[in-house]
């Protein structure tokens, strides 16, 4: 095959730190993988690939990129998230033809007022940078067709006003920032359908929010909301609410209206009391209320209603799902260590000198799994395993002679001796009272035959 007839090329985890020139001779290149290879800089080569569409640069080093970046006016696809990039690159101002631009886990401390000019962009991911603010110039450079954007984990203060004007936003993402509030011109945003801005200080949502009638998963966990606007039951097809770990007192008595919500989140509030015929909203099937301070019949009410819907434990708060699970881990690990331990030997059995190597490995093995119990985090059972061993090595230092038995395991060998012939007798004793009722069945359908 000719190389100027290849359209595709991946380079993808290869250590590739840089790329030849020649690679200009690739006229009918039209996608170009280079990711997770530690390159430092773009080689002005690539910027020769005027057939180029999709470039993929993620994960590597970069921290700028060539200015003939400029001259790649058939690309609509660009990914250089997990970079080194501080500033927002000059050359791709001019690539406004580009509909997913992904910049996630940069540096970037300042975003180009230019961004207004990307009216074709599709999707843009800034989160996990470090920006405070955001241009307000989305949505005024002409109508953007952005469906998509996330500013998750930087340092927002505030929401654009302009970005609230970009009607055919379908999903965005502003998670883990520093927004108190959320403009009243969100109400715009008919077509919002997910609409993420848990992890910040926010205390009440826009009372236009009853506009979202498109929205159908809203996460507003981890904030500081007090109370709901009572337009929040004009979201009748939302499915997901999280409202976990606010300083919610009280939530609308019409909240059964929302009849399409499937997951509704409460946990670590200051509720007392719960809107009544939650238990009868038809397609609801997650529940939580843990960590609220709930009286009167309503201790109970809450109860119950978690064990209506098995689907979620009650005990699972959704900020600790998987400490959670890491936690039942350790304890099924810590039992089976345990229980494993236990049926290989019972660490108080009397030995012998010619146990000598047995105890040896035993002590090896225990150590080991005291270890791994350690590396699980249970701490406790490890201890208890710790304890065990300590009066393995004991025993054997006795068994080799090393140590004097003081009375220790003599004292134990007797008990144990004594407790394996009690054992025995009981043993005995119950084959012979077995062994005399199949006698006296036998005597009885004796009896039987001779009356037939």
């Amino acid at each position: 095959i000719a190389l100027n007839n290849i359209t595709e090329l991946d380079l993808s985890n290869n250590a590739v730190q840089t790329i030849p020139a020649e690679i200009a001779g690739l006229t009918a290149l039209i996608t170009l993988r280079i990711p997770r290879n530690g390159m430092k800089t773009l080689p002005p080569a690539v910027c020769m690939l005027g057939w180029l569409q999709l470039l993929d640069l993620r994960e590597n080093l970069l921290n700028s990129l060539p200015t003939g970046l400029a001259r790649l006016t058939k690309l609509h696809t660009l990914d250089l998230a997990h970079n080194l990039l501080e500033v927002f690159p000059p050359s791709l101002e001019a690539l406004t033809q580009i509909q997913m631009l992904d910049l996630t886990d940069n540096k970037l401390s300042r975003m180009s007022y230019m961004i207004g000019r990307f009216l074709q962009a599709d999707a843009i991911l800034l989160g996990g940078n470090q920006l405070v603010v955001f241009p307000d110039s989305l949505g005024t450079m002409g109508d953007p067709v952005l469906s998509v954007i996330n500013l998750s984990n930087n340092g927002l203060a505030k929401i654009p006003a302009a970005l609230c004007s970009v009607v055919t936003l379908r999903r965005a993402t502003f998670s883990g920032n520093a927004l108190v509030e959320l403009p009243a011109q969100m109400g715009r945003l008919k077509n919002l359908e997910e609409l993420w801005v848990d992890y910040n200080q926010i205390t009440l949502l826009p009372p236009t929010l009853g506009g979202w009638l498109s929205l159908r998963h809203l996460y507003v966990h981890n904030n500081k909301l007090k109370n709901l606007p009572k337009r929040i039951i004009e979201l009748v097809n939302i499915q997901t609410l999280t409202l976990s770990s606010n300083l919610l007192t009280s939530l609308p008595i019409d909240m059964i209206a929302m009849t399409s919500l499937e997951e509704i989140w409460l946990d670590d509030n200051q509720l007392g009391t719960l809107p009544k015929g939650l238990e009868e909203m038809p397609h609801l099937k997650t529940f939580t209320c843990d960590g609220n301070p709930f009286f009167g019949n309503d201790i109970v009410r809450s109860q119950d209603l978690m064990e209506m819907f098995p689907d979620l434990d009650g005990k699972i708060r959704l900020r600790q799902l998987q400490s959670d699970q890491r936690e039942e881990e350790n304890r099924e690990r810590a039992a089976e260590i345990l229980a494993t331990l236990e049926a290989e030997a019972d660490f108080i059995e009397p030995m012998q000198k010619s146990q000598e190597e047995e105890v040896d490995e035993m002590i090896h093995e225990a150590v080991a799994k005291m270890q791994a119990a350690t590396a699980d985090q249970d701490f406790e059972r490890a201890a208890s395993i710790q304890e065990k061993v300590d009066r393995l090595q004991r025993k054997l230092a006795v068994l080799r002679g090393e140590a004097s038995d003081n009375g220790e395991f003599a004292e134990e060998d007797a008990a144990a001796k004594a407790e394996a012939e009690a054992q025995e007798r009981l043993d005995d004793a119950a084959t012979r009272r077995m062994a005399h009722g199949e006698a006296m069945d036998l005597g009885s359908d004796d009896e039987h035959d001779d009356d037939g």
